[in-house]
């Protein structure tokens, strides 16, 4: 039985037979996400957030699909490209300031993710299929975007959720765990069930779950 890891490697391989131009993408993508300058430990190694995070996304993206399509690969290497160079800071406090800054980062990451597909010669309908994932148009209707939706959802509880915890009462993390729980879809939710979280954030995640909350 292949291990996550080798799985994810033969999932690339097997990409980059099937397409010339994949290696040189994805090469194009980390290239931007190796400038982040947050750095995050995964697997004992520390990384760039960025790169870190995509690898995150597509361990995760090939536990949830068994056959993911091309836009879906791709997308785990650009899902938030660059988002580094758009602080949240440049955004006003708050909930409406938030999601505005997360509506606008994607559409960057999408603008500077399809030029560089564009450039390197992908068909405008491989282009456009990686923009609505991206984006994130469409989830109700369009399975990958729903799979990248859970994925982003297990890097936030992985990578992120932690560091929240800290930073904020248990009402509004009860509150966030409770949203991220939302978004996601049954799939996703028996993965998360079965992570091996910190006993503290796992206490926190089964009390958001509970009907009392």
């Amino acid at each position: 039985m292949l291990t996550i890891r080798q799985n994810m490697q033969t999932a690339l391989e097997t990409a980059m037979a099937q397409d010339s131009l994949f290696g040189t993408a994805i090469a194009q993508f980390e290239a931007i996400g190796k400038l982040d300058p947050k750095l995050t430990t995964l697997d004992g190694e520390s990384l760039p957030h960025a790169l870190a995070e995509s690898r995150l996304l597509l361990r995760f993206v090939l536990q949830i699909s068994a056959n993911p399509s091309k836009p879906l690969l791709l997308a785990c290497f650009c899902q938030h490209l660059g988002r580094y160079k758009y602080p949240r800071g440049e955004f006003p406090d708050g909930r409406d300031g938030y999601r505005a800054w997360r509506v606008e980062a994607a559409r960057r990451s999408s603008v500077e993710a399809s030029k560089i597909l564009t450039l390197l010669g992908y068909p405008t309908e491989t282009v456009l299929a990686v923009e609505e994932i991206v984006n994130k148009r469409k989830r109700a209707v369009t399975p990958d975007v729903q799979t990248m939706e859970d994925a982003l959802c297990l890097c936030f509880l992985h990578l992120d959720a932690p560091a929240f915890v800290e930073r904020h009462a248990e009402a509004e993390v009860l509150r966030i765990l409770q949203r991220t729980w939302l978004k996601m879809s049954e799939p996703g939710h028996a993965l998360a069930l079965a992570q091996p979280f910190a006993p503290s954030l796992r206490a926190l995640i089964e009390k958001a779950l509970s009907p009392s909350s």
